[in-house]
């Protein structure tokens, strides 16, 4: 920790998590590493289970924000939701950060025990279409994922380009499967540069 007046900016890491269990001491995303290394503060968004997820991260978002000039919100569900779908919820409530970096975002479980797949998807093109134009999006999707009902970022392509929103879609990358792939550090070598350079400067570039 450098404080404001030292640190490059701030990324707030938000974990994963499931109902009824404590998942304050999973290990962070190896990619978050790579804005320590460059001068980030990084806070990490520990929280147990919570009824009300929707109304949550603005809020708790909200007094980090103002410690640093550049702040991401990150988040990565390798086995545990939802917290890259928390951190879109975040912006689309007009949470105050510069970007946002959703890694196999996850809300409703797994897709051969949902009741109604329509639902998830419907759901997800609500947060997408409440994004206004101004902060960074970076989503990223992987193949073999059993918590991604399909479409969805084709959904996301339609309607940032409708909506104006800058964003970055990492969709079925080759080499990388399965809904944990984001917590690989070989994902976060292979598209970290290309993630830091859209975030910051809105710069897209290989892989990405």
């Amino acid at each position: 920790m450098r404080g404001p007046q030292l640190a490059t900016g701030l990324i707030v890491w938000s974990h994963g998590y499931l109902a009824g269990k404590n998942s304050t001491r999973t290990r962070r995303s190896p990619g978050s590493a790579r804005f320590t290394h460059l001068g980030y503060d990084l806070y990490r968004f520990d929280r147990e289970w919570i009824a009300d997820w929707r109304a949550m991260p603005r809020r708790s978002l909200r007094p980090y924000a103002r410690r640093a000039s550049w702040v991401i919100a990150a988040s990565c569900s390798p086995g545990n939701r939802p917290a890259p779908w928390v951190s879109l919820a975040a912006l689309a409530r007009s949470a105050p950060v510069d970007g946002v970096i959703s890694i196999a975002a996850a809300h409703h479980g797994k897709v051969d025990k949902m009741h109604d797949t329509t639902r998830a998807r419907s759901e997800w093109q609500h947060v997408i279409e409440a994004l206004k134009p101004g902060p960074r999006v970076v989503l990223v999707n992987f193949a073999d994922d059993d918590y991604d009902v399909g479409g969805r970022m084709g959904d996301a392509r339609s309607i940032f380009a409708k909506s104006g929103v800058n964003a970055v879609i990492v969709d079925d990358p080759p080499g990388f499967k399965g809904h944990g792939a984001g917590g690989d550090f070989t994902f976060a070598r292979k598209f970290g540069p290309c993630i830091q350079a859209f975030v910051e400067a809105g710069n897209k570039q290989q892989p990405c």
